[in-house]
């Protein structure tokens, strides 16, 4: 089953693989970088003077309801909520999930990232591999997730992309949720 599927199956409204036409007037715009096929974290830094990564949560926690049924795999689990910040505005919400059994392994890295983007290792790393992107068109962020935002992000919705991730065949998942002060940067 296409993991679209699976996703609109638990309710997930929009979850398909090609962006969807009901993203309003500045379709064209989030269609962009929705589709962005490289680093999203590049191409924010390219179109701002100050990028900076907010640590808004790393520890273990539960997976949501489309996070269980896209990664397949025993936990416990570990979360990385993070915002993109660009020129003090945030962009970009991201939430990275990896069973905690990979970070003694394929996944160490994930341990002392830090504030620094995971989007520059992603596309340096020849072991991970990226699906296709799982797209969402109305993504609301669970209230835990809002309430670690603390006041930088709203509940939503907003256009989101997924991708499982998986290095040396250990699974993560990626969520980027697109915020609306994205349309500040120049194109």
């Amino acid at each position: 089953m296409h993991p679209a599927s699976r996703l609109a199956i638990v309710g997930c409204k929009g979850a398909s693989h090609q962006p969807r036409t009901a993203l309003g007037a500045r379709r064209g715009f989030w269609h962009g970088w929705l589709t962005h096929t490289h680093s999203l974290t590049a191409r924010i830094k390219s179109k701002s003077k100050h990028f900076k990564v907010r640590v808004l949560y790393e520890g273990m926690d539960d997976l949501t309801s489309a996070e269980r049924l896209l990664l397949r795999a025993s936990g416990p689990w570990r979360a990385r909520e993070v915002v993109l910040l660009a020129d003090g505005h945030p962009v970009v919400w991201a939430r990275t999930i990896v069973a905690a059994k990979g970070l003694r392994g394929p996944w160490f890295f994930l341990r002392g990232l830090g504030s620094k983007p995971l989007g520059t290792r992603l596309f340096s790393d020849p072991l991970i591999a990226r699906s296709q992107f799982v797209f969402m068109q109305r993504y609301s962020l669970s209230k835990k997730g809002l309430a670690r935002a603390a006041n930088l992000v709203d509940w939503g919705p907003h256009p989101a992309r997924i991708a499982r991730l998986k290095r040396r065949s250990v699974p993560a998942l990626l969520t980027e949720v697109l915020l609306p002060a994205l349309t500040h940067l120049s194109e």
